[in-house]
């Protein structure tokens, strides 16, 4: 099941290359796991480094950029 903010996350059009099993799993698969989501139906700021998994984007990352 994709989950449904998949279009509004800033942070899933990122999620490529080294992080396209991250996006893949869940982003487009199991989205209730994720870090992300969970923070956002819980009503909590969403910090923009936050991967899914719930570790965080390096400084410097190319996911993170542009």
């Amino acid at each position: 099941m994709v989950c449904r903010e998949i279009i509004t996350c800033p942070l899933v059009h990122r999620l490529r290359g080294q992080f396209d099993v991250c996006r893949i799993m869940y982003c487009e698969t199991s989205f209730q796991p994720c870090a992300r989501y969970r923070l956002l139906h819980e009503g909590k700021p969403v910090p923009c480094t936050l991967l899914p998994n719930g570790a965080h984007l390096a400084p410097g990352s190319t996911a993170g950029s542009g």
